[in-house]
């Protein structure tokens, strides 16, 4: 805007007047006036950039679980995710199985709803932070029969599957693009391309919780088989280890995209052979 001076002529003065001059000199200053070019791209241009969100890739790619070793990798063959539960003295056994959790040989043998229904839920934070973390992804993991949980020698094998006292309550995963009889559901995982770079690894931060459709409970699942520990020590994070997260690494390398399971982040990671066997342990409410 041009800056001027404003003048005011009263012609009730001149009432005797028909005519009048006003002189306005020649070496008046000037101001550009005609900025509308300046405007639209310093102004107008920044603005509509600064109002429109960013353009973000949301195509997930294929993340495949690899085990580190001196500087090499290996495939992984197997992921097995072993959940306990305290026993009657609430003491974690080795292994805990359908049967101590309420399920009985029909739920198994006939894969009755309460037992199909049930499931382990993974869910995937960007922080191990309880206050700020945001929830970024979960998994599913339904039961399954396995040929191992069948009798040997039995043809078909249909009444021999194993009895609820006898079945682990585990969900192991495998390379189903390999074996079609594997479970190939959370072997797998799948998130946004444009997080990982090449030596710009992402973190998640993984919370278990068991749902268990023959009762109906909800079950919160902790990473340290401790049971002494108070409610108020899983969320520290000043620790040396943590108490319920599980933490995963996703890389990208050779134009390919991996992710490891953190074996010094927690306690309940462990890799026997070329597999990984993650356990998860019920909370306890002191």
């Amino acid at each position: 805007m041009m800056s001027v001076n404003k003048y005011t002529v009263n012609f009730s003065n001149f009432n005797e007047t028909t005519g009048g001059t006003i002189n306005i000199p020649i070496n008046m200053g000037y101001q550009l006036v005609d900025q509308d070019e300046i405007v639209q791209t310093k102004f107008v241009d920044y603005e509509i950039k600064n109002n429109i969100n960013d353009t973000l890739d949301y195509d997930k790619v294929k993340f495949t679980p690899i085990i580190t070793t001196n500087n090499s990798f290996a495939f992984v063959n197997d992921i097995t995710y072993r959940l306990h539960f305290l026993n009657d003295i609430n003491q974690f056994n080795q292994f805990t199985y359908f049967g101590n959790l309420g399920f009985d040989n029909f739920d198994i043998k006939f894969r009755k709803k309460a037992f199909t229904n049930s499931f382990l839920r993974l869910n995937f934070y960007d922080s191990d932070s309880t206050i700020t973390q945001r929830l970024l992804s979960f998994i599913t993991l339904f039961p399954k029969i396995n040929p191992t949980d069948y009798s040997t020698g039995a043809t078909p094998p249909w009444g021999t599957v194993t009895s609820a006292n006898s079945l682990k309550v585990q969900f192991t995963l495998g390379n189903s693009l390999i074996d079609r009889r594997l479970n190939g559901e959370g072997f797998f995982i799948y998130h946004y391309k444009d997080e990982v770079a090449i030596d710009l690894p992402k973190e998640l931060y993984m919370r278990a919780e068991f749902n268990n459709a023959k009762n109906g409970k909800t079950t919160g699942l902790m990473s340290t088989s401790n049971t002494t520990i108070s409610i108020d020590s899983l969320i520290l994070t000043n620790q040396t280890t943590n108490n319920i997260f599980t933490k995963y690494i996703l890389k990208k390398g050779g134009g390919q995209y991996y992710y490891e399971i953190d074996v010094d982040y927690s306690t309940n990671v462990d890799i026997v052979s070329n597999n990984y066997i993650i356990d998860l342990y019920q909370i306890i409410a002191i």
